[in-house]
């Protein structure tokens, strides 16, 4: 079964506030996913965006969604990832969390980009969401970050808005069908990046209601790489979650 943790600092000044909550498999079936929460903005995110002015348990919603699976499973903060702690090449995918993580904190620095292409060259896969990516990497990024992007993350970045809350799948998702990215009264996706495919990769899902450009790309084969340009977690409804989890496995594991 799941375990899931947060936990406090208790003092003489009383207790301190909760940490973000992280979940580990703690039975007997092997572990093939690590979720990595590399969302360190969401907490200062304005009200229109975070209209509860919450903290955040993302990689608990991305647990819960590979709960169906059967599927084993780890999370950790992307700083373990930095630090040694945690190995990806441990794991058979990596699921990267970045919410609408941007500029300010970035999406991807060197050192992860540099961890992130070496776990792909050895044959890992990686499941990576966010509103920001392509705005932090490429419209603000250097060369360095735009050729991660473009060859390692396989996507194009069209631009910043895609103008609407409603993706559709395509290709390889073409099952997933309508999805709606907003969780009323708790998350707002203000700015979705709008992307293509790159190099070989196809386009598995587009916006609807607003542009009609790209919302995810996928590259299979060794070194696979699903990228939303909007964050999983804004997808509204468990099942709705769980689903696209389900798809996400079927195409990288």
């Amino acid at each position: 079964p799941p375990l899931f943790v947060r936990v406090s600092a208790v003092g003489p000044a009383g207790e301190g506030e909760l940490s973000d909550v992280y979940a580990t498999w703690v039975d007997d079936a092997e572990v093939r996913v690590l979720v990595v929460d590399g969302n360190d903005r969401w907490q200062a995110q304005p009200v229109v965006e975070n209209p509860l002015g919450r903290g955040h348990d993302f990689a608990a919603v991305h647990a819960r969604a590979l709960l169906g699976s059967g599927v084993g499973f780890d999370t950790a903060a992307n700083e373990a990832i930095i630090d040694g702690v945690v190995v990806l090449d441990d794991y058979d995918l990596v699921v990267w969390v970045l919410g609408e993580e941007s500029s300010e904190d970035e999406t991807f620095s060197p050192a992860e980009q540099a961890l992130v292409s070496d776990y792909l060259a050895n044959d890992g896969a990686l499941m990576v969401s966010g509103a920001e990516i392509g705005w932090d990497l490429v419209a603000l990024g250097n060369a360095a970050d735009q050729a991660f992007y473009a060859e390692v993350l396989h996507a194009e970045y069209l631009g910043d808005d895609a103008g609407t809350y409603f993706v559709r799948g395509r290709g390889s998702l073409d099952e997933a069908g309508l999805l709606r990215f907003y969780t009323p009264g708790a998350m707002n996706v203000a700015f979705a990046d709008r992307i293509a495919p790159f190099a070989g990769a196809e386009l598995v899902a587009e916006y609807v209601r607003g542009t009609a450009d790209g919302a995810a790309v996928l590259h299979a084969g060794p070194g696979a790489v699903l990228h939303l340009g909007f964050p999983f977690e804004s997808i509204d409804g468990a099942p709705g979650r769980e689903a696209v989890m389900g798809w996400a496995l079927s195409l990288l594991l």
